[in-house]
């Protein structure tokens, strides 16, 4: 057999009569059948009409982040139980795992002090004692101050009213000076006149000794009137002195009083600063029976008791407690170039979320949600303002039962903080042919369908949330 024209023939004798050359496959009569071309035809239109239907099949677009549950309140998050005091753990009440009420004892410590709780107790009522006795001298110089101004008022008023005495005694006396002084100088006048008509010859000599006797007495009774009016006037001056003297005498004795009464009032407080103080440290030394701050569960206990006890310093952790929550959300963490994607629909709402629990069985197909199974329902709650040192963004997702009525999240007897999960935040639905032209551009995920150049819409609303069902 040989090899010509790209065929295999058989090296054979030619016979006497020469035949023309065929080839093999000619020879033996092997042919493709009709029927296989067909159906070969037939799968190969199929497969093309089935790859250009499934471009225009619906497409829920999602945008996909992993995290945790935690607790939506910051005190019902995993909290640490602290030493009070600085000593020795002389008892546990509880165990890892073991479920307390608020209240409940977690642990006993023991001060290194045997003598320190009589010692607190002793200086406390030493300090009660001189904080007592503070505040009856307060009182006591109060009253006495009190006593004194009322003094001090009663001895002012006395003299203000020897004041007024003298003032007219004082305009008595003036009144007096003022009438000898004019009578005084009438007689002057009528002693010259009788003076001028004794030289005239007029009247007798004898008159005007009499006049001038008259007028003699007169100038007697003015002196007099002034010396009076004088007095009077030192007496004024004595009395206004007097009261000078007396707010003088009385307001050095309040202020000394006063000094006093803010000596002993700034004495009291610092007592009473030492008292209090003193009743922190009693209560932090009570307190070295420490109980739970919460309901919860006994995370872990961080100190083990020992033979004496397990020294412990103040502030050191004693055991985690989870506190028991009745508001959980989860905590998804998302990459940056999709954290603008998720939007508050007309109604104020942020997109519906499907979740997949850590030890949750579940199927989820992230472009047919409907067809998913074992997912839960949630929705974004909020979104953090600033990423993480990564780059993403956290949201937190709440329970959401409005896409289906019996969408709840598992037990909390089951679903515990800390349990990873997975979630699916929808956004808008498209056509899977613009899903995977999308993709291989590497473009981001529709935001507004109705937008230039977006992909058109499917006959159904995009602004509303899938009906979908778990189970």
């Amino acid at each position: 057999m040989i090899v010509k024209n790209n065929r295999f023939v058989l090296n054979t004798p030619a016979p006497s009569h020469a035949v023309p050359e065929t080839p093999l496959v000619d020879q033996i009569g092997v042919k493709t059948p009709r029927g296989a071309k067909s159906l070969a035809q037939c799968l190969i239109l199929l497969f093309a009409a089935t790859i250009v239907g499934l471009a225009f099949l619906p497409w829920q677009q999602t945008v996909t982040g992993r995290g945790q549950l935690i607790a939506f309140n910051p005190n019902d998050r995993k909290m640490a139980i602290t030493a009070p005091i600085s000593g020795l753990v002389e008892k546990w009440h509880v165990y890892e795992g073991s479920r307390v009420k608020a209240g409940d004892p977690i642990a006993d410590l023991r001060d290194p002090d045997p003598d320190r709780e009589k010692v607190l107790q002793n200086r406390k009522i030493f300090l009660e004692g001189e904080q007592d006795r503070l505040k009856n001298q307060i009182e006591s110089r109060k009253k006495a101050i009190n006593e004194l101004k009322k003094s001090q008022a009663e001895q002012v008023k006395v003299a203000e009213k020897g004041i007024e005495i003298a003032k007219e005694t004082v305009r008595a006396r003036e009144a007096l000076a003022n009438a000898s002084k004019e009578r005084w100088l009438v007689g002057q006048k009528q002693f010259s006149l009788f003076d001028k008509a004794v030289e005239t010859g007029v009247l007798a000599g004898i008159r005007l000794i009499e006049q001038e006797a008259q007028v003699k007495i007169a100038e007697q009774d003015y002196l007099r009137s002034v010396n009076e009016l004088n007095a009077a006037k030192a007496s004024l001056n004595q009395a206004e002195a007097r009261r000078n003297q007396v707010e003088a005498d009385t307001l050095t004795g309040i202020e000394i009083a006063t000094q006093e009464l803010n000596r002993l009032e700034q004495s009291l407080f610092t007592v009473q600063g030492n008292l209090e103080q003193l009743d922190t440290e009693i209560r932090r030394f009570n307190s070295r029976f420490v109980k739970a701050p919460v309901d919860g569960t006994i995370l872990s206990i961080e100190e083990n008791s020992s033979q004496g006890g397990s020294a412990v310093k103040d502030g050191s952790v004693l055991a985690f407690i989870v506190p028991e929550s009745q508001e959980y959300v989860v905590e998804l963490f998302i990459d940056g170039v999709d954290a603008p994607l998720i939007q508050r629909d007309a109604d104020g709402r942020y997109p519906h979320v499907r979740l997949q629990f850590e030890g949750w069985p579940a199927v989820q197909f992230t472009g047919w949600p409907s067809a998913a199974y074992g997912t839960f329902g949630g929705r974004v709650r909020q979104i953090d303002q600033a990423a993480n040192s990564k780059g993403q963004f956290r949201i937190l997702v709440e329970p959401d039962n409005s896409v289906w009525e019996d969408d709840n999240w598992p037990s909390p007897e089951f679903l515990r903080q800390g349990n990873q999960a997975v979630g699916w935040v929808f956004l808008q639905r498209v056509t899977l042919g613009w899903e995977v032209w999308r993709r291989l551009n590497g473009f981001p995920p529709v935001v507004a369908p109705d937008e230039p150049g977006k992909a058109p819409k499917d006959g159904k609303s995009e602004g509303k949330p899938l009906k979908v069902k778990v189970p």
